[in-house]
């Protein structure tokens, strides 16, 4: 959900425009397919490219491969990749739905209190998920 002002309701979305996939095998889960329809845009953590996904309907499709960009950068937690923050970078800049300016100070606030280092390699990370990305349609 993406809004102007504060949300509330906190409930499923059985009908999603978007959906953004953090990790690609998510893409077989029977929840997530069920959301699926004809014109559904997915933003997909993937070394793939959009048009190598294959899905059961027309979707248009970006992919950043956000996995790499967390072990390139370090963003680890236990030895996984943490690709949130990350992920903001790609979905900016596939919808448009915000600047990659205002994403950057969304990260910068919300991991205040954090050491500088671990910030600003969030702030590169989002910012290279953004110039990485690739757009095109499911198969």
């Amino acid at each position: 959900r993406v809004a102007d002002e504060a949300i509330r309701i906190h409930s499923y979305i059985y009908e999603p425009e978007a959906i953004v996939v953090l990790d690609e095998t998510l893409l077989e889960n029977p929840t997530v397919k069920a959301g699926l329809k004809d014109g559904i845009f997915l933003v997909v953590n993937t070394p793939r490219l959009p048009g190598e996904i294959k899905l059961p309907v027309k979707a248009k499709i970006a992919t950043v491969d956000a996995t790499k960009i967390a072990l390139d950068e370090g963003i680890l937690v236990a030895g996984i990749a943490v690709v949130n923050t990350i992920m903001l970078g790609a979905v900016v800049r596939a919808t448009n739905i915000a600047s990659i300016e205002s994403v950057k100070k969304a990260i910068r606030k919300g991991l205040e209190g954090l050491p500088d280092k671990v910030i600003e390699t969030n702030v590169e990370a989002a910012q290279r998920a953004y110039n990485e990305l690739n757009m095109g349609y499911s198969l």
